[in-house]
């Protein structure tokens, strides 16, 4: 989930670990975090892990994690399909190394904060699967890192090899492949599995769907296996004039209809010259909160709907809080709605007189034109959080374990039935209204931001807070624009992305997944089912490299 990537060396060989299926519970983090607390329980069935954080009182999807050992280390880490690199920060318990490296200052700088570190080598256990000795970046400074803030101490990248810049940089200093990512391990312990992770995002936003989900690596979650009907929508790979861009989970988009109502790709002038008339790239990143897309789309998507407004300062729409459209994309002729509750959120921001009032603001941002190159859309966590999605890496071919078939992606609506979703989003809204502060209009909203840009000379606008923190004393701002700002990885891509004076604070939430690990198949065996099962959760909280990432985050 970053806007920068990280650098630097990893692998060994790995080792399988007969066992039965893993159940590991990704989590959406809050903003504020005082502790962690961690209980697991193993029987033959699978394994579960358990976050809390009983000072948390603010709810929203914002980060997905889970828990992973590094060197006998439990660490919370972010699950994140647009970056392929594992680091750590674990200053009180440092895990136990198989090997280290000189090259001891690797920097990583996002749009906002930075890690630094060592590139060493540890065990990396992932429920039933052990990689014996795993490169990451062992992080030993920090500069105003928010996912810290948040209790998540790295981050788990889930894209491809040529996307690590530990394979990168051990490549270019050593001259061999022993980068190989967490997820290239695991395959590679048998060639005969499906290799491919699913995501099932739940929505805790909603108050009759359970705020559950789904990751798993080589399995499909039960009731979803219809997806294997779905159409397999090939990666498009990056060729012509992007041909050295790494390959990330980019596939082509078909339509986009608001209101019954088509937008025009062919006005949109792709990033991607090779990309067919009237289609799109999207990408889809489950480390992203908002979703930078072209200003054309986002203004087509939301000035439909009535009464809402666009904020030059954070090129974001702001709109009434009850209000939606019908939002829908297609993928090969395969329609994906999206629920109401993911087309706008609802935040707390304080005015200069010291009054909380809450106003909803888009759940997609504009980005600059061909500001990330090779990507028109960028689909995140509001999209995401419609489909059961399958990431499939290619299968390996039997006579040549090094060779794999195209990559491809397969999607499975969630949000079938518009006029219940719109029902559904009407009380689910309106309950969560109740305990917030009174809301205002967009126009007053817009009003209210350019008074206090005029009435700040210093620039520093009004104090914002999150809806978690605008029923306490606390009173501080430390962190929203910050944890966008790195969550958002794409940074400088971005035209203004919350830099106004006053800036939206979004609801946090908390949700709980889990994370399903296949134990193993034979080639030609369906990948087995699992159950997808939810614990309530309250969370908690040598050589210098250093790497920037201006156009794609890392």
């Amino acid at each position: 989930m970053k806007w920068s990537k990280y650098s630097l060396l990893a692998f060994l060989l790995t080792q399988y670990h007969e066992a039965g299926a893993l159940r590991l519970p990704l989590y959406s983090r809050s903003k504020r975090s005082e502790g962690h607390t961690f209980s697991s329980r193993s029987n033959g069935q699978g394994y579960a892990t358990t976050v809390g954080d009983p000072t948390v009182s603010g709810q929203s999807d914002i980060v997905y994690t889970t828990t992973v050992n590094v060197g006998g280390v439990d660490v919370l880490v972010q699950l994140d399909t647009g970056s392929s690199d594992l680091w750590i920060y674990s200053p009180d318990r440092q895990p136990k190394l198989t090997n280290t490296t000189s090259i001891n200052n690797v920097n990583l700088t996002y749009g906002i904060g930075s890690v630094a570190g060592r590139l060493d080598f540890a065990e990396v256990e992932i429920g039933p699967y052990t990689v014996p000795s795993q490169a990451f970046l062992n992080v030993n400074a920090t500069d105003n890192e928010p996912l810290l803030q948040l209790g998540i101490a790295g981050i788990l990248g889930l894209a491809f090899d040529q996307l690590s810049i530990i394979a990168e940089g051990l490549e270019q200093a050593w001259g061999n492949q022993l980068g190989a990512t967490v997820l290239t391990q695991i395959f590679r312990q048998n060639t005969s599995a499906p290799n491919f992770i699913s995501f099932l995002a739940g929505r805790n936003t909603d108050l009759e769907s359970p705020a559950n989900g789904t990751f798993t690596i080589s399995e499909y979650a039960q009731g979803y296996e219809k997806i294997i009907e779905t159409p397999k929508l090939p990666v498009v790979l990056p060729s012509g004039s992007l041909a050295d861009l790494p390959p990330r989970w980019d596939i082509l988009l078909d339509g986009l209809t608001v209101n019954g109502r088509a937008f025009d790709f062919n006005k949109l002038n792709s990033s991607d010259p090779s990309t067919p008339k009237g289609k799109a790239i999207a990408n889809l990143d489950t480390g992203y909160t908002f979703g930078p897309i072209a200003k054309q789309t986002l203004d087509f998507m939301y000035s439909a709907i009535p009464g809402a407004v666009y904020s030059e300062s954070q090129s974001q729409w702001v709109v009434p809080c009850l209000e939606t459209a019908d939002i829908s994309f297609t993928f090969s002729g395969q329609k994906i709605p999206l629920h109401p509750l993911d087309i706008t959120s609802p935040g707390v921001t304080q005015t200069p007189n010291g009054t909380n009032v809450t106003v909803c603001l888009s759940q997609f941002v504009a980005s600059t034109a061909n500001a990330i190159p090779g990507i028109d859309l960028l689909l995140g966590d509001a999209f995401l959080r419609n489909v059961y999605a399958i990431f499939d890496f290619g299968d390996y071919v039997r006579e040549d374990t090094l060779n794999v078939t195209d990559p491809y992606i397969q999607l499975l609506a969630t949000t079938t039935d518009l006029a219940e979703a719109k029902k559904d989003f009407q009380e689910s809204r309106s309950e969560a209204l109740k305990s917030l502060p009174p809301t205002i209009s967009p126009q007053q909203y817009l009003e209210l931001l350019n008074s206090t840009q005029l009435g700040n000379s210093d620039g520093s606008g009004a104090e914002v807070l999150s809806a978690a923190e605008s029923t306490s004393s606390s009173g501080s701002s430390d962190g929203w624009t910050m944890i966008a700002g790195k969550l958002d990885h794409y940074g400088p891509a971005l035209l203004g992305l919350l830099a106004g004076n006053l800036v939206i604070g979004v609801i946090l939430c908390t949700l709980g997944i889990t994370m399903c690990i296949r134990r193993g198949a034979t080639q030609g065996t369906p990948a087995r089912v699992v159950n997808p099962s939810y614990a309530p959760v309250r969370l908690p909280k040598g050589d210098d490299i250093e790497h920037h990432q201006d156009s794609y985050r890392d």
